[in-house]
């Protein structure tokens, strides 16, 4: 795991997109994948035999550094699927134990913290906030995006602006969009982009450990008292601390507490349930691809060549929405 900054990133699409720069070697950090079909049988995958690669960005971090930026925040409903809508038979789907009201006063500092530009529009499925609008003003836009809010206005469809962590100005330390045409999967020369690393690490005077694998967790009376690590080099560490945080996404968090089994928490910490890594759910996306003439986006090529709306309809019963981000990209040919 690499500590990179500004100046180590650059629009290589060979390189990013085709030789995975910033990913690890199947070989050198593997995983088994569990395919299951409705029959209840599962077909096993080694990712180094089958090349299918679940990594993205195993750098200081982590993927933030090669997001789009897209920061919607979750719906008050979503804390409460069960309560909302209903018992689903065969799954185990319950009610968080926390609350969209209590976690809003983050979402506020988070948006600050991290730099988040965009537009609040109302609407009957907007979220509550503690503030009217985002803390800096929306990314400019491609026109081709007139083109989107107008057949949503004519559809009846509400067209919303999507909130992106990406400056638009000079602020926070760092410079704002220069607007290349490489945002998604690419990391951020400019220091626009809120990634943990540009946002947070790099701002904090903690000593960063790189190519640090942490394989364990131990506690004490019911605390986290120390971590173990290896180097690359395969060298054990230990790391006592009065405060640990965890915060290595879904799947490498799953991993690392159920590995921390120990006489206080025998199937793994934060398992009581025993449902730790075990619903993982993914964000279904649908691509479609439109090509239009050069000559049609000529007008608007110094715009933001990855603009995003989002428009919300009402389908289901339940009150669920489709909530879709359209990105315009031009790609040379």
């Amino acid at each position: 795991m690499q500590l990179y900054d500004e100046s180590s990133f650059n629009k290589d699409e060979l390189a990013v997109s085709s030789r995975d720069m910033f990913t690890p070697p199947l070989n050198e950090q593997r995983h088994i994948i569990n395919e299951y079909s409705q029959s209840g049988k599962f077909t096993r995958y080694d990712g180094e035999k089958s090349g299918w690669n679940f990594w993205n960005g195993s750098m200081v971090g982590g993927s933030s550094n090669l997001m789009s930026g897209y920061f919607h925040r979750m719906k008050p409903k979503d804390f409460k699927l069960r309560s909302a809508y209903g018992e689903i038979k065969g799954a185990n789907v319950v009610d968080w134990c926390i609350s969209y009201e209590e976690l809003e006063p983050y979402y506020d500092k988070v948006e600050k913290v991290v730099g988040v530009s965009g537009k609040i529009v109302k609407h009957k499925f907007a979220e509550p906030r503690s503030t009217p609008d985002l803390p800096y003003p929306m990314l400019e836009t491609n026109e081709v995006t007139s083109w989107f809010d107008e057949a949503c206005a004519k559809l009846k469809f509400t067209a919303i602006p999507t909130p992106r962590a990406v400056l638009s100005q000079n602020a926070l330390g760092r410079d704002g969009c220069y607007y290349s045409n490489f945002c998604g999967s690419y990391g951020c020369s400019s220091g626009a982009k809120g990634s943990a690393r540009a946002a947070l690490l790099q701002k904090c005077k903690a000593k960063v450990i790189t190519d640090a694998f942490v394989y364990k967790l131990d506690s004490k009376k019911g605390k986290v008292t120390k971590v173990y690590y290896y180097t690359k080099m395969g060298i054990k560490h230990v790391v006592n601390a009065k405060i640990f945080v965890l915060s290595a996404q879904a799947i490498e968090s799953s991993r690392l507490l159920l590995n921390s089994k120990n006489r206080e928490f025998p199937n793994g910490m934060a398992n009581s349930s025993g449902e730790l890594g075990k619903t993982l759910s993914f964000l279904l996306v649908v691509v479609a691809v439109v090509a239009l003439s050069s000559r049609i986006l000529q007008k608007s090529s110094k715009k933001h060549s990855c603009k995003q709306d989002s428009f919300l309809t009402e389908v289901f019963k339940t009150g669920m929405t489709i909530r879709m981000d359209v990105v315009f990209t031009r790609v040379g040919l």
